[in-house]
């Protein structure tokens, strides 16, 4: 089982969504969006790694992209559902892309707001890794 917090909406026998928050966001993001389709839908929320107060300070020069694109899909499998719908925005537009071309048979519908699936270009993949770093220590928990 996969040790990510999240938060649920919904019937649990309904049919899942999973919500992907952005860089430097939390489960709270999609609370709105969840709450509007919890009658129908059962929406999981899920913390990402490195957001929020307890993994503040989880190092991700040893935890990467790839790391946590296999935990997103333990983390997908403990729903015991053949195939998830995601909606995801920014940085959990780019893990559940990367997840669906790594493992075609875990999403079945994706819907990806202001989300792409990485910089090309190595020094402005450097650049914006910079910029996200101060971003990101600049952010109060």
């Amino acid at each position: 089982m996969s040790s990510w917090r999240f938060k649920t909406l919904g019937n649990a026998k309904a049919q899942p969504v999973i919500f992907l928050h952005g860089f430097l966001g939390d489960a709270d993001d999609w609370k709105e969006v969840a709450e509007k389709l919890a009658a129908s839908y059962y929406c999981i929320l899920p913390e990402l790694p490195g957001h929020g107060l307890e993994d503040a300070e989880l190092p991700f020069a040893e935890y990467g992209f790839t790391d946590i694109t296999a935990d997103f899909k333990v983390f997908c499998e403990q729903f015991n559902t053949p195939r998830l719908s995601v909606v995801a925005y920014s940085l959990g537009g780019r893990l559940a892309l990367a997840a669906a071309l790594e493992y075609p048979a875990l999403i079945s519908k994706l819907v990806l707001v202001s989300a792409s699936a990485g910089i090309a270009d190595v020094e402005a993949r450097k650049k914006r890794a910079l910029d996200d770093e101060q971003r990101a220590k600049g952010k109060r928990y």
